[in-house]
């Protein structure tokens, strides 16, 4: 067989099935190269919706220990208002100082007093505030200190006015700190990266 006269005779021919056969080529190519640009695409957006869900995530448990130390706080307010009620009783003469002493025995040791959920969320709550970051748990312990003294100040028959009002305001002041530092810190961590 003469391969130039069947070259010659069939050129138009090879010319066609060579361009079938180099578009195929080429589309084949274009698919793979494309195949392997979607890919990379389809794992950079994977990766970027793993890393929004963690960072949603850790903004939510922020949020819901935050809201937990946040109950605790209005716990302690709670029953601080109730003892300076009792006292007011005390003072006013409504109650004696024995149905005072039994009042606030019973506001201390009843289920379902403030002052029994306190302690029964303390340590938890340290917890919560101690993985917050040094400068919030410092806080919060100045905060429970001032709680503890203002009880025994409210405690005491003695204490003057003048006393319990000081006390309180610092108990006010550093528990608006307190929260103050803590929505700062949930907002702060909506602009962190993780």
């Amino acid at each position: 067989m003469d391969w130039t006269a069947f070259i010659n005779d069939n050129s138009q021919a090879l010319f066609a099935l060579g361009g079938v056969f180099l578009g195929s080529a080429l589309t084949l190519f274009g698919n793979f190269i494309n195949n392997k640009f979607q890919a990379k695409e389809n794992d950079k957006e994977r990766l970027e919706k793993r890393k929004d869900a963690k960072f949603q995530l850790a903004v939510e448990l922020m949020k819901n220990d935050i809201k937990r130390i946040e109950d605790v706080s209005s716990l302690m307010f709670e029953f601080i208002n109730s003892v300076k009620v009792l006292n007011m009783k005390r003072e006013t003469g409504e109650i004696t100082q024995t149905e005072w002493l039994a009042q606030l025995k019973i506001m201390t040791t009843s289920e379902k007093s403030a002052f029994t959920k306190l302690g029964e969320i303390d340590t938890t709550t340290d917890l919560l505030v101690y993985i917050s970051g040094d400068e919030i748990y410092s806080m919060y312990s100045n905060f429970k200190d001032l709680f503890d003294e203002y009880l025994k100040i409210l405690g005491n028959p003695s204490t003057t006015e003048e006393d319990k009002e000081n006390a309180y305001e610092k108990l006010v002041a550093s528990g608006g700190k307190f929260q103050r530092m803590l929505r700062e810190k949930l907002i702060s961590s909506r602009d962190t990266e993780w």
